[in-house]
């Protein structure tokens, strides 16, 4: 007999992540469906609102706001483009672009939503850490004395996480100062790819290849010690 059943959709979610309340924002995707932010909520999603066209798919979290990059080309220019900070609110749906002509990447909010962090890579190529208010303000651009890559920063206890790449590329992950740009190595440099940091409490967490494959991995910053989480949440001590 002939099967007249469609196949389901397959549906890619993407960067999930807790609100203060429990809840869990997603963003939701599929051959069939344009990038959307969605809230799940007693196990059904609601979405928020559709997603701009951005380079990644790569937001964060805090205090209600979802921020993120969206791409914008020049419209004259073909060789011309933008990347620039929206900030999304989780419960109104309103979105509101808080930099425009900029070239931000791989943004994230403060713990009170009132300060954006991003890399800001010119046409030029030298990358900085730029940041702003919550209305798009520049306030602080961190020097990149050593003319390295950056990547995912977040704010740390008055400081700035960041995973970083050398000229030899060579990966590691930092805790910059934010008056001078000095900074201290939270892992060696290595080839070990490492994205999407993120604190809680007095550890933070982020993603590195071993062996083949991206592990989450937790970093104790009272003690230095370095952990590999496995999938069924035990701790597994890397050094």
């Amino acid at each position: 007999a002939k099967n007249t059943e469609k196949p389901g959709t397959v549906v890619d979610q993407k960067n999930p992540v807790f609100t203060e309340n429990g809840e869990l924002i997603i963003l939701k995707s599929s051959y069939s469906a344009v990038p959307s932010f969605y809230v799940s909520k007693g196990g059904k999603d609601q979405k928020i609102r559709t997603k701009d066209r951005s380079l990644d798919h790569y937001f964060r979290y805090a205090k209600g706001k979802i921020v993120y990059a969206s791409y914008r080309p020049n419209l004259r220019w073909g060789w011309i483009d933008y990347s620039e900070l929206q900030l999304l609110d989780k419960e109104t749906g309103l979105q509101k672009r808080v930099t425009k002509g900029s070239r931000y990447f791989s943004p994230s909010l403060s713990e009170q939503a009132d300060s954006i962090i991003a890399v800001n890579i010119p046409v030029s190529g030298n990358q900085a850490l730029h940041v702003l208010n919550k209305y798009g303000h520049l306030l602080t651009a961190i020097p990149n004395n050593h003319q390295l890559s950056f990547f995912h920063p977040i704010f740390w206890k008055g400081k700035v996480v960041v995973v970083a790449k050398n000229s030899a590329s060579k990966m590691s992950l930092l805790l910059v100062e934010p008056a001078n740009g000095g900074y201290t190595n939270l892992l060696p440099w290595s080839d070990h790819v490492i994205g999407f940091p993120t604190g809680k409490t007095d550890t933070l967490f982020f993603t590195m290849s071993m062996h083949e494959q991206d592990r989450v991995m937790a970093l104790e910053m009272a003690s230095g010690k370095l952990f590999e989480l496995s999938a069924f949440g035990d701790l597994q001590h890397t050094g």
